[in-house]
């Protein structure tokens, strides 16, 4: 078995343990017997099941090029890119609502899995800004990865909540919110207040 079939397996076990409300008895060794894979095979993939999740939204971000071309991006501004790349997002979370239903009732019944859940969100966002070709270096960056993962976070908010097929009103937020955060972002580059 090579290593991407391995960590798709890890990750299959990790989840649908989660699903199944097991998540606060499993770890590592209980991962290993359910994957049926040698415990020293799984911890080259993964130390731990929360890195397990990590890796199963790190493959959430990867499925938003099954979604859109970057190609078509390049006639887009920074913020157009950037909000398309967020929709697509959305639709490759729509096929795992239960998973985010999971995830959810799991940050907010741990606090420490609410501030990995937040990690995972800001290098959701980290990815976004890479593929939209957004600088994201330096102090400015980093402000930037927050205020898009906040912005994430609103929005995300609204999206589980609302579940309906259009997405409409999450995609005329999300716009509105980029926008203002693109005039505060020209307003801090540019010195004015």
């Amino acid at each position: 078995m090579n290593n991407n079939t391995l960590k798709s397996k890890l990750i299959d076990t990790a989840i649908s343990e989660l699903l199944c409300g097991r998540w606060d008895s499993i770890n590592m060794r209980s991962i290993s017997k359910k994957s049926k894979i040698k415990l020293d095979q799984v911890l080259k993939i993964s130390n731990s099941k929360e890195e397990l999740l990590d890796l199963w939204s790190q493959s959430i971000n990867f499925k938003i090029l099954d979604k859109i071309s970057l190609e078509e991006l390049k006639e887009a501004t920074i913020k157009d890119r950037i909000l398309e790349l967020m929709l697509c997002r959305f639709d490759v979370l729509s096929g795992h609502r239960r998973e985010m239903t999971a995830l959810v009732a799991l940050a907010r019944k741990n606090a420490i899995e609410s501030v990995r859940a937040f990690g995972r969100i800001k290098q959701s966002m980290q990815y976004i800004l890479n593929l939209s070709g957004a600088e994201y270096q330096g102090k400015i960056g980093i402000l930037k990865i927050k205020i898009l993962s906040l912005i994430w976070l609103v929005t995300f908010k609204e999206w589980y909540e609302f579940k309906e097929d259009d997405n409409s009103v999450i995609m005329s937020n999300l716009d509105r919110r980029l926008t203002l955060a693109e005039n505060a972002n020209n307003s801090i580059l540019n010195g004015n207040r």
